[in-house]
């Protein structure tokens, strides 16, 4: 998908002492500064300012990993969710 990014992460501390934001605001911060070297520009803004996020309950946890995996499938740009080059996902969940 070339206008956003669906990343969907789970916290295995059981402290719940992961702090998303901080961890989003790096992310967008490190692939900004690196797609914007591959496109040879600079204080390009990539990301919109602000990011829409939720929390996902265990049981609908399937569900929101599906629906992010079909994303590019509904789009029309691949017929297998798993052979979309942007989609990743970890082996342990496959």
């Amino acid at each position: 998908m070339s206008n956003h990014v669906h990343i969907l992460l789970s916290n295995t501390d059981e402290n719940g002492s992961i702090d998303f934001k901080d961890l989003l605001r790096r992310h967008k911060h490190f692939t900004a500064t690196q797609i914007n070297k591959l496109l040879h520009r600079t204080g390009k803004r990539l990301w919109a300012k602000h990011a829409f996020d939720r929390d996902v309950r265990r049981k609908t946890y399937g569900t929101v990993l599906w629906y992010i995996l079909n994303n590019p499938v509904k789009a029309g740009l691949t017929e297998s969710p798993l052979e979309w080059h942007g989609n990743y996902l970890a082996e342990r969940l496959r």
